[in-house]
């Protein structure tokens, strides 16, 4: 099963509506923009297609066929990294977006406002990164998991950096049902927790619960109910043989 699947017993979507409904003004909402280093994606890209790379590396994982987890050519996986550096995103909150998933009134009203800006350092060969962001990837089966990075809060016209916090974040575009294409999108929607979290999925769990589309909420309700019930029959049970 899927990371993001795991973490809650039922199906669920998120609705794109919260985005938008959002209060702005009282929350952190600013321009953000991805630092991925060409080297590291030269070298990850290599790494992945079990190429020779400088440090001698080789953590390119295969299929129960044999076939690389990522069956891209070089020169895709190169593209679609550097598509996160190109991509204009917003911090919001616990989120951080592609502009393109914000109306642009909301950005519009709220541009003028910005004094500052973030640049999310991700070091895609790290430990911590290298097999989460390989099975987002994956050609078959992606699976995006937590990737660690950098967030430095800069001055957005001298770039001065006002302070810096090392988070975890997740892709969750694919559970935004809202495009046609929503299953060819990636890295478009993120939600992130500090990585010194005691418990990260917990903390990832209570974001997603509070984006829930209605028919999510439906079925959350119902799982509630009868868990409820459950937990009932289990106590009188045990009472039972007491």
């Amino acid at each position: 099963m899927m990371f993001l699947d795991e973490l809650l017993p039922f199906k669920y979507s998120l609705a794109p509506w919260y985005i938008n409904n959002e209060d702005f003004k009282l929350t952190e909402f600013a321009p953000l923009q991805f630092n991925l280093t060409d080297d590291a994606m030269d070298q990850f890209a290599k790494e992945v297609r079990a190429f020779p790379t400088e440090d001698g590396r080789s953590r390119a994982r295969r299929d129960s066929d044999g076939r690389l987890k990522i069956r891209r050519q070089f020169e895709g996986i190169t593209k679609r990294l550097k598509k996160v550096n190109d991509t204009e995103y917003m911090l919001l909150g616990d989120r951080i977006l592609d502009l393109g998933r914000i109306s642009s009134e909301k950005v519009m009203i709220n541009f003028q406002d910005f004094e500052h800006e973030y640049l999310l350092n991700l070091d895609i060969r790290s430990d911590s990164n290298f097999n989460s962001l390989l099975d987002s990837l994956s050609s078959t089966e992606p699976n995006p998991k937590f990737l660690e990075g950098i967030l430095q809060k800069r001055d957005r016209f001298t770039k001065h950096v006002i302070s810096e916090s090392d988070i975890s974040f997740v892709d969750v575009t694919n559970k935004y049902w809202n495009s046609p294409d929503n299953k060819h999108s990636w890295f478009e929607v993120f939600y992130m927790v500090s990585v010194d979290s005691e418990n990260r999925d917990l903390e990832l769990r209570r974001l997603l619960e509070a984006n829930f589309d209605g028919g999510t909420r439906k079925r959350y309700r119902k799982y509630q109910e009868a868990r409820a019930i459950q937990m009932v029959v289990e106590w009188e049970a045990e009472q039972s043989k007491s």
